[in-house]
Parts: structure tokens; C-alpha cells; sequence
């Protein structure tokens, strides 16, 4: 997962104008953001619970409803909302995230 959010902040540094548009920064985000949310859904319960900083079901539901399943209603301002105001939150977590036993 860090990995993808490392990718989406050097995918976006062009700016929302560039995500805005059809093109290869709005295909390159999207697809971090695919791999970020792949990562978390294959990620245990045990893990999630453990992990309360991240919004789960943002995740999912960001995943769900605009990259994969209906990625023709891909909203890029809320793609750029996400990695500017709720991403930066997921890497402090993910950095030092708690790991349950078993």
C-alpha cells in the first residue's frame, strides 16, 4: 500500500488540472489508486480493526464505485480529495501500523 501511495504523489504532482483531464497523469493515478485499494481489501479484518486510521470503506467504496466497477463515472475531484486530504492521513497510519497477532 505504501508503495501505491508513493506512486500516486509523484502521479499527481502535476496538479488536479492534469488528473482533471483524460490522459496518462489521470490513467497513472487511477491506477495507483487501484492498487492501494486492491491492497487494503486483501488485507485481513484483524489488520483493519488494528488500523482504525484509515477510512476502510472509503477505500472500498473508492475502488467500488469509480475505478473498477464503474470507472465511467470516474470523478476526478474526488480522486484528488482523496490523495490531498484523506491520503496523507492513510501513510501516517500505514507507517506505523500495528500488526495483530495470528
Amino acid at each position: 500500500m505504501l508503495e501505491a501511495i508513493e506512486e500516486a504523489k509523484v502521479d499527481a504532482v502535476e496538479g488536479f488540472e492534469a488528473i482533471a483531464k483524460q490522459g496518462k497523469s489521470q490513467k497513472a493515478l487511477r491506477l495507483d489508486l487501484i492498487f492501494l485499494c486492491e491492497s487494503a481489501d486483501r488485507l485481513s479484518p484483524a489488520f483493519h480493526k488494528a488500523n482504525r486510521g484509515i477510512d476502510w470503506d472509503r477505500l472500498h467504496g473508492l475502488r467500488s464505485r469509480s475505478l473498477v466497477h464503474e470507472y465511467e463515472s470516474f470523478d476526478p475531484e474526488d480522486a484528488w480529495k482523496f490523495v490531498t486530504d484523506e491520503m496523507p492521513s492513510a501513510e501516517r497510519t500505514l507507517r506505523n501500523a500495528k500488526f495483530p497477532k495470528g
